[in-house]
């Protein structure tokens, strides 16, 4: 689905796409694993003036103009094949800091649990995204919705039954049937090559998610 929305302050025509708000987590396989930290930072920043260009400081989910680059950042998409066990970079946007930490939904629930931000701050974010998911008429990812709940549970909020039901439905409705199980052969495809996982299993992540991180070679 993709909205046209009028900025008026400039005046200019920006076409949005909130079914970006709609992406799932990257796969724990591929954590680590982006374009950003396999090409230089030079790079990245080449990526990101373009993409602040292009969209005229406009988040690409909402439409929002903010007043400030610091407040864009540029995000990659991705294609999840997870039956073969691989993603593909669709592309990169730039998004608002709400929208940003809104797709990052598991990150939003671990930085308010260690107290980063306040219970407040993420229960904005969360709220917002769903309220402009359901405007559009869209479902939220299933990761979003129960990440929420972890978070309501976390801080002592009660969620209410028919929140909890409706997180196992999302969750029922939209997990892939098969997963390639076999940690050692996800990888992510970039640029015609495959950079395969940095973990072996759900232990291995669980101990060096932290720490450990993709080196990049120079030629």
């Amino acid at each position: 689905m993709v909205i046209e929305n009028t900025i008026k302050d400039g005046g200019n025509t920006v076409k949005t796409d909130i079914t970006i708000l709609q992406q799932p987590n990257v796969p724990k396989m591929l954590h680590k694993l982006a374009p950003r930290v396999i090409e230089s930072s030079y790079w990245w920043k080449k990526q990101r003036d373009t993409m602040l260009v292009e969209q005229d400081m406009c988040c690409k989910a909402c439409g929002i103009q903010v007043d400030h680059r610091s407040k864009l950042d540029l995000h990659e998409e991705y294609h999840i094949n997870y039956q073969e066990g691989y993603s593909d970079v669709k592309g990169m946007v730039g998004l608002c800091k709400d929208c940003h930490s809104f797709i990052h939904n598991g990150l939003l629930f671990i930085r308010a649990k260690n107290g980063e931000i306040s219970f407040d701050r993420a229960n904005y974010i969360f709220r917002r995204g769903f309220t402009l998911l359901k405007e559009a008429g869209l479902e939220p990812n299933h990761s979003a919705a129960v990440h929420y709940v972890e978070l309501l549970n976390h801080f002592g909020k009660n969620p209410s039954k028919g929140l909890i039901n409706r997180a196992f439905e999302l969750t029922q409705a939209q997990s892939p049937v098969s997963i390639n199980k076999n940690w050692n052969e996800w990888h992510l495809r970039w640029k015609g090559k495959k950079y395969y996982s940095l973990f072996t299993d759900i232990e291995d992540w669980k101990e060096n998610v932290a720490t450990r991180k993709y080196e990049r070679t120079t030629i």
